[in-house]
């Protein structure tokens, strides 16, 4: 049996190619042909394949490769931020989140959410236990919460979400605005939401807006809730990756924001459905129904 790196260098000779040719990464082939890297991911070593004139098959056939990152089909990287909505009346929803198998047909880990760029979530982030259910809100190996509790909503902002049902013109801001929501919920000064959605447009601002926006919302102690005694150490790089940050608390914190924006614009769609057509929806009647006639700004 033929060590798979010889056997690259050896066909790599015979077609008189250098290293750069079977990959853009030149260190990455001479890993895997000094032994240093035994067994390369399938996408690695099927594009070095292609560039060899040969097939996957045909290279790792009767050599030591073994494919060890083939997972199973079971595996699966849910979406915390894309989901379907069903409202049915003000006391009962239903979340379906989108899920994605961990890995695509090369083995290549499916990481970020394609509609929202937010993390996968494939295990959970202290005991590691892989994900096997999308409808699981926790961890079936140490009972850790995996995803936002959307019911936190329910029974901390009632009020919010009975002015989406009463008043329409709220209700309408909410479909095309869902931040505004959050500004009055979380006490976010009004300055600072155009910046968090769009953490990656921070070239439009000047970088002291976002150190501003980190420190206000990270750096103030009496935040106690997104506060950080390392916000202060935080660059403008850190918070222009949003989600895809490498500061855990700027990931949570760009991935939450995220998902709360389309839960409540969902919300508010999903109201006007019920309100405007109750016998097309998914209203189903409860001791609370939905007053159409009452549009009144309520007062908080």
């Amino acid at each position: 049996m033929e060590k798979l790196g010889k056997k690259i260098r050896r066909l790599r000779k015979e077609a008189d190619k250098c290293q750069k040719e079977l990959l853009d990464n030149q260190s990455a082939v001479a890993q895997i042909e000094n032994g240093s890297n035994l067994n390369p991911k399938r996408a690695r070593i099927k594009e070095i394949a292609i560039n060899l004139g040969t097939t996957i098959e045909e290279l790792v056939k009767d050599t030591d490769w073994i494919e060890t990152n083939v997972v199973k089909s079971s595996s699966i990287a849910v979406s915390e931020s894309d989901f379907e909505l069903k409202v049915f009346n003000k006391n009962r929803f239903e979340v379906i989140r989108k899920v994605y198998p961990q890995y695509d047909s090369n083995g290549v880990e499916n990481k970020y959410c394609p509609n929202f760029g937010t993390p996968l979530v494939s295990l959970c982030k202290d005991c590691k236990k892989y994900i096997e259910n999308q409808d699981s809100s926790y961890c079936m190996g140490c009972g850790k919460q995996l995803f936002y509790d959307f019911n936190y909503i329910f029974r901390f902002f009632q009020s919010y979400l009975d002015r989406i049902w009463k008043n329409e013109e709220y209700r309408n801001t909410l479909c095309t605005d869902p931040s505004y929501f959050w500004m009055e919920v979380d006490k976010i000064d009004e300055d600072f939401v155009d910046i968090l959605n769009e953490p990656n447009d921070i070239e439009n601002y000047d970088s002291d807006y976002a150190l501003a926006c980190i420190k206000y919302i990270f750096g103030n102690i009496d935040k106690q809730k997104y506060y950080s005694e390392k916000s202060a150490e935080w660059t403008v790089e850190d918070f222009r990756n949003g989600s895809r940050s490498e500061i855990k608390e700027l990931s949570d914190y760009f991935t939450q924001w995220s998902t709360k924006n389309n839960f409540i614009q969902k919300y508010a769609i999903e109201v006007d459905k019920i309100i405007e057509n109750p016998e097309e929806s998914n209203f189903q009647p409860n001791e609370v129904k939905p007053d159409s006639n009452e549009n009144s700004m309520d007062e908080e």
